[in-house]
């Protein structure tokens, strides 16, 4: 049998949304700069990025801080139509950058 689901804490929800916003923020910086600085990743180093590749890099760096804002939906069936929203810009964007 199915439990009754938990209510999400508000402190939960004010974590998820402060890191929400400081990641759109970092992804708005980079947007507006035009410049990714160097970061590590799994595969190693990768350098910076200017121009459109860093604008691109922002864009998808926005979409991926709007993931946290899942946990302010009041139901189920918002926070599945919006996290597949979600899901579809951040393929778009993804490919149509990558491949532009």
């Amino acid at each position: 049998m199915s439990q009754p689901e938990k209510a999400i804490k508000a402190k939960t929800r004010w974590l998820a949304l402060i890191i929400a916003l400081l990641v759109i923020a970092y992804g708005a910086y980079i947007i507006v700069q035009a410049h990714a600085p160097e970061r590590f990743t799994r595969f190693g180093y990768a350098g910076p990025l200017f121009g459109n590749d860093a604008r691109a890099y922002g864009l998808v760096v926005v979409l991926l801080g709007c993931l946290p804002l899942l946990l302010l939906c009041r139901t189920p069936r918002q926070a599945a139509l919006f996290g597949a929203l979600l899901g579809i810009l951040l393929l778009i964007a993804i490919f149509a950058l990558a491949y532009a």
